[in-house]
């Protein structure tokens, strides 16, 4: 068997068709890893100036997951733009609103981490059943994530 890793052209072509199919959650998934790079870059000392920056990285990895997990949902349904468009407007409101509900990182209680970390569950398994809500297609729900797994274990490989 041959193993070929995929050429530069390939992967830059793979990268824009993402960008193009997913805007909103590769925006997320990049400003959430540029400040993710600043804040571990910096002094312990120095980022309480900057807690905020962390609030915004934790709305970053839900934003990603629920951007991703309605953009399956809307091309499922063949949503026009104005309906991708609104959805996803909403979904920056909910995103943005739980930003300000967040206290501040430091602060944090087990409660408030707790409730993240629910968050971020659910809308995990909102990216895996989003695409087949009220659908009825259960072959394809296990196809669609069983693909995700195999896409996630090779960009883990790559990585």
């Amino acid at each position: 068997m041959d193993l070929k890793f995929p050429s530069l052209s390939a992967v830059v072509k793979g990268t824009l068709d993402t960008l193009k199919r997913f805007p909103l959650p590769m925006l997320s998934a990049i400003v959430g890893t540029c400040l993710c790079i600043y804040l571990v870059g910096m002094k312990f000392d120095e980022q309480k100036h900057y807690e905020h920056l962390w609030k915004i990285v934790m709305c970053s990895w839900l934003a990603l997951n629920l951007f991703l997990a309605l953009g399956f949902f809307s091309e499922r349904r063949n949503f026009n733009a104005a309906q991708k468009y609104l959805l996803h407007v909403f979904a920056l409101f909910l995103i943005a609103g739980y930003y300000f509900l967040l206290p501040e990182f430091r602060k944090m209680t087990l409660t408030d981490i707790t409730r993240y970390a629910l968050f971020t569950i659910g809308l995990h398994f909102l990216v895996a059943f989003s695409p087949f809500i009220a659908k009825g297609e259960i072959n394809g729900f296990w196809v669609f994530n069983k693909t995700l797994r195999i896409r996630f274990l090779l960009s883990t490989l790559y990585s």
